[in-house]
């Protein structure tokens, strides 16, 4: 069981990324850069064993999109196509549907 602070912070970090994704004045790098920060600094341990592997590999997955890509700064997320920037969003956004 998750204790209560983790929880809230755990939404508190979802209502953030839902608030990013529907800000109309951020471009869609500015959002993939930005939903990603806003679970750079959560705490995994005390999560179930099966939210933390679930994290990870989604985790992994934007990794890989990263990976195909020169990132030296946060401005070098403009050059991400269009496609691989709603799929680390919807990464992002899918962590607030998970039930901790």
């Amino acid at each position: 069981m998750v204790n209560r602070r983790r929880r809230d912070d755990w939404n508190r970090r979802a209502q953030h990324v839902r608030g990013i994704c529907a800000d109309p004045n951020l471009a869609l790098w500015q959002k993939a850069q930005r939903v990603g920060a806003a679970y750079q600094d959560v705490q995994l341990d005390g999560l179930p064993s099966k939210h933390r592997r679930k994290i990870f590999a989604h985790l992994s997955d934007v990794n890989a999109i990263l990976a195909r890509y020169p990132i030296d700064s946060f401005d070098d997320y403009a050059l991400i196509e269009t496609e691989d920037l709603r799929a680390i969003i919807a990464v992002f956004k899918a962590f607030g549907d998970m039930r901790i």
